[in-house]
């Protein structure tokens, strides 16, 4: 591997929910268009990535939409606008987890955040459509009985927040179920030409610099020889042995680093290339996660910046 190219550990440690705060979790995030992690309300990749998106035809176009979780929450509102959301996600109104808090504000009933979804509480709100993710065996089951209800609905899978293409692709779907397709196709392309403009603007490096192509090859190659092959938790042995010249955080919910002052203060870590030369960096989940949606694109450019930023000063 060339040395002047930085050994990135091109991901996000969160601290999601479920995870010790003394640890840390890895997601990756390529700096090509490829692989933002999706996960439990948030952060991370959970449960089963392959589960199968379900839906039944709306004869009309559905007025009383639930959407469970804040990834869902956050396509029916910009798609649909919050005036047919019956509720949405708690964590959709947060600043540090929703897409688009501005507008889940203007919702006033909401599905607290969460991977057990009370179905009584969703059907009180008489739902025409339903939205939910089928990642935890909770989200399923709650699938299930919905349909034993007669409820309409449709289940996305971890596998549509995989990258920006799968969600651009969930994003048509889900404009099928609420009778937006145009809307879906108009945010759907401009996600994926944010992200075609991302590509060509790195692919064109500064005099000195290595494209990023060689940077997200060299990250991923830190973090495959340290054995991190997708989300998993992180212990300071894992990080000495990746040997990383940058460390993302996620800045989950706003907390920061201080979910990983414990491990980033272990003596072994000082030692560590990023730790050492101060190449830790923070990055919003609302840019760089599963709920980043149609701010995929920022994400990109700010994790592009930060490596950019740390070859040009080799």
């Amino acid at each position: 591997m060339d040395s002047s190219v930085p050994r990135a550990l091109d991901a996000l440690a969160s601290a999601g929910p479920g995870r010790p705060q003394d640890g840390a979790a890895v997601a990756a995030l390529a700096l090509t268009a490829c692989t933002p992690a999706s996960g439990s309300e948030g952060s991370g990749s959970a449960g089963e990535s392959g589960a199968e998106a379900t839906t039944t035809s709306a004869s009309e176009q559905p007025s009383r939409i639930v959407a469970v979780s804040s990834d869902v929450s956050d396509m029916a509102l910009l798609l649909a606008g919050p005036e047919r959301m019956a509720p949405v996600s708690e964590s959709s109104r947060s600043p540090h987890m929703g897409m688009l808090p501005d507008l889940a504000r203007q919702v006033e009933a909401t599905i607290p955040a969460g991977v057990e979804p009370d179905v009584e509480q969703i059907l009180s709100h008489s739902p025409d459509l339903v939205l939910t993710t089928a990642r935890h065996a909770g989200e399923r089951t709650a699938g299930d009985q919905l349909a034993d209800a007669g409820v309409e609905s449709l289940a996305l899978s971890s596998d549509d927040f995989a990258s920006p293409e799968a969600y651009a692709d969930a994003l048509l779907r889900v404009g099928e179920a609420l009778g937006e397709e145009d809307e879906a196709t108009k945010q759907a392309d401009a996600l994926l030409e944010g992200i075609r403009e991302g590509d060509e603007s790195t692919a064109q490096p500064s005099e000195g610099q290595q494209t990023d192509g060689r940077h997200a090859e060299a990250a991923q190659t830190a973090a495959a020889e340290a054995g991190l092959t997708g989300t998993a938790p992180l212990d300071a042995e894992l990080l000495v042995r990746a040997d990383p010249d940058i460390i993302l955080l996620e800045d989950f919910m706003g907390a920061g680093d201080e979910p990983f002052d414990e491990l980033l203060g272990a003596e072994a870590v000082q030692q560590v290339p990023a730790v050492a030369s101060g190449e830790v960096h923070i990055v919003p989940m609302t840019e760089a996660s599963a709920v980043a949606g149609i701010h995929l694109p920022d994400g990109y450019r700010t994790v592009a910046g930060i490596v950019s930023g740390a070859s040009a000063g080799d």
